[in-house]
This record gives C-alpha cells, structure tokens and sequence, in this order.
C-alpha cells in the first residue's frame, strides 16, 4: 500500500519535471520567436503596405505577451517548488523599499500613496515582497483616466490574524469578478492600460497568501475604487 507521504513527494516531483520543462524546453523556441519578430519590425516595416504592418506588429506583440506569460508560469511554480524559511519582517520598512523600486511610474502617475503603521509580521520574505508589488502595482495601473492614482495602506488585528488593506480610488471591479480576477491570466479587460500585464500577478498573490495558511478577498464598487484584503496568520 503507499503511502500518503510517497504520493505527495511522487506528485511533488512529477511537478519539478514540469516546471523544468517550462522553464528550459520553452524558453529558447519563444525567446527565438520574440527576438526575429522584433527583427522582422526593425528591417521590414517600410517594405510592407499598412495592413501587412499592422499583421508583423501583431505578431511581435503577441510573442512578447506570451515570453511574458511564460515567466509568469515559472514564478508561480517556484512559489511552490521554492520555499524559504520564513523571518520576522518589518512591513513598513518592506513597503517603502517596494515603492521606491516602482517610483518611475508612481512620479510619472503622480500617484498619492499614503501607508500607516503596520505591524512586524513572520513570513516568507521574497514571497511578501512580491505580494504586495503586485497588488500595488495593479492599483498604479487601473485608475481612472485623468487623475492620479490614490493609494491607502493600511493593517488591523482579528484574533491571530493581521489583515493587511490596499486601498485605490480607481476604476473599481464588478461584484461578479471577484472570484474571477484570482484566475490564472485572467484579466478583466482585453489589454491592460499599459500593455504589460498579463493577468497572472492576482494568482501569484492567491498562492503566496494561501502559502503562509492566510486568506485574499476583494471589495469593491466599479467607478469608486477596490480594496485588496490579505490575512497573514501569527504565532499565538
């Protein structure tokens, strides 16, 4: 008979081998794709009609999104493959250090982004780190047209429990999504506003959440702004 543990560690396996698969068989094939489109672009365009343009600019922005979604697959695996041993983090310290990497688009957004005291908390740091900056970078992305982004950070205490709060005043999610916008490249609009997101990063932070035994839900009303809760459980 076998046994609960030799299954896991079977399946765990099974898992790595597919990871690697995606992270080394793919990569050279789709880095080929991306780079001789963008080569096609560079040498070709004042040689085809505005149709065949359009047709070649496809192509390359289509292969790049994929590279894009390709990387995405590899960090999610990670998420399980690799873990590490969790610390003692000061969190008001780690979201300054992630809005000073991202302060290119918050100066060019003149976003207003407002952080209050947050609690030191015992995670996977790395794993954290990337929580929160996709989080807050889909609050930089989806505000409304024509005014700054308006970010609120904020943590509460419930029982062993500390619920972390992101805050915007954007475009805002239809009830109906809620669920929906956790799902693996799922995006709520065809193309992001800028082009890059390939709908992954809200899964990322399902998994890394669910990762420390913690929960991630939204509220939200569409035109009015979402907030992103994230429970992170605490020693007794």
């Amino acid at each position: 008979m076998v046994s609960k543990n030799s299954t896991e560690e079977h399946i765990l396996n099974e898992y790595k081998k597919f990871l690697s698969i995606i992270a080394h068989d793919f990569s050279a094939p789709l880095r080929h794709i991306t780079t001789f489109s963008e080569m096609l672009v560079d040498s070709a365009t004042n040689k085809l009609n505005e149709e065949e343009q359009e047709y070649l600019l496809y192509i390359e922005n289509s292969a790049s999104r994929l590279q894009a979604m390709h990387e995405d697959l590899i960090n999610l695996a990670r998420l399980t493959t690799h873990r590490t041993e969790r610390e003692t983090i000061d969190t008001n310290a780690i979201f300054k250090e992630v809005l000073s990497t991202q302060q290119k688009i918050i100066s060019e957004k003149e976003a207003k982004i407002q952080i209050h005291s947050l609690p030191n908390i015992h995670v996977e740091k790395n794993h954290f780190v990337t929580l929160i900056k996709n989080i807050i970078l889909n609050a930089l992305t989806y505000h409304k047209e024509g005014e700054p982004p308006v970010i609120d950070i904020f943590a509460t205490s419930e029982n062993n429990d500390i619920i972390f709060c992101i805050k915007d005043q954007g475009i805002g999610i239809d009830e109906k999504y809620y669920r929906d916008i956790f799902d693996m490249f799922r995006r709520l609009t065809q193309v992001s506003p800028d082009g890059q997101h390939t709908g992954a990063g809200l899964k990322i932070c399902k998994t890394i959440v669910e990762n420390h035994g913690g929960k991630i839900w939204v509220t939200s009303c569409k035109d009015t702004g979402t907030q992103f809760f994230f429970s992170i459980p605490q020693k007794a």
